[in-house]
């Protein structure tokens, strides 16, 4: 996952002023109302239908405050998040784990076992030896390919999901969790929404979505795929 540009606090900050200036005109029928937010290196859209978007932009900013929850804890762009943390100490010593992370950690390694080792979150040397994570991006010698491709394999991931301790068996093991953090950031997203009543709503973060409802002007939200010519990005 890339960083979040600061600039997104800024904006947000602009669209509550906004919000609070324009209100919901009299009469105004609930409409899909779309707040955006710049996190885990792409675009999200959190979409209410609502007849006043100010008073909506408080459950808005709840599901963004869980995005952001789920980035901060499992970017591999940054020092600081608990995914960098178990990286830096884990193939060394046993470490206990934040429990989101640990709950994406156990979910990952039975998507692996379930799905024949395909899905597999030690990816990470081979995502980093081909400048996905670091940059720039480039093809590896065959040498580096293939020290890499040494370091991957979930076997070797020491988890226990109760205690949420997690040990890496070989010096230099790394998990990248970006191929599920998107889909479980929103996860809860919409469940932040619906705890707070919430029951027409989408959530999009570039591909991973979930609705609840629909909108008002139709029986079911309308999603399509972008054609992969498509230039637009």
């Amino acid at each position: 996952m890339h960083p979040t540009r600061s600039s997104g606090t800024v904006w947000a900050t602009l669209l509550v002023g906004i919000l609070a200036i324009v209100g919901a005109a009299p009469g105004t029928p609930p409409r899909p109302v779309v707040y955006p937010l710049r996190a885990m290196g792409t675009s999200v859209n959190v979409t209410l239908v609502t007849a006043d978007s100010a008073a909506s932009f408080a459950d808005a900013s709840a599901a963004h405050a869980r995005i952001r929850l789920v980035d901060s804890l499992m970017s591999n762009w940054t020092e600081t998040s608990e995914v960098a943390r178990i990286n830096r100490v884990a193939d060394s010593v046993a470490t206990a784990v934040q429990p989101l992370v640990a709950d994406v950690i156990a979910r990952s390694l039975a998507v692996w076992r379930h799905s024949g080792h395909t899905f597999d979150i030690t990816v990470e040397p081979l995502v980093r030896a081909w400048g996905f994570i670091g940059g720039p991006r480039r093809v590896p010698s065959e040498e580096e390919a293939r020290r890499a491709f040494a370091l991957v394999g979930a076997q070797d991931v020491a988890f226990d999901s109760s205690s949420r301790i997690i040990r890496f068996r070989r010096h230099g093991m790394r998990i990248d969790l970006g191929g599920i953090a998107k889909g479980y950031a929103v996860d809860l997203a919409m469940r932040e929404l619906r705890d707070r009543g919430v029951h027409n709503a989408l959530v999009d973060a570039s591909g991973n979505m979930m609705s609840v409802g629909h909108p008002k002007s139709s029986p079911h939200w309308r999603i399509g795929l972008r054609d992969p010519r498509d230039s637009v990005p």
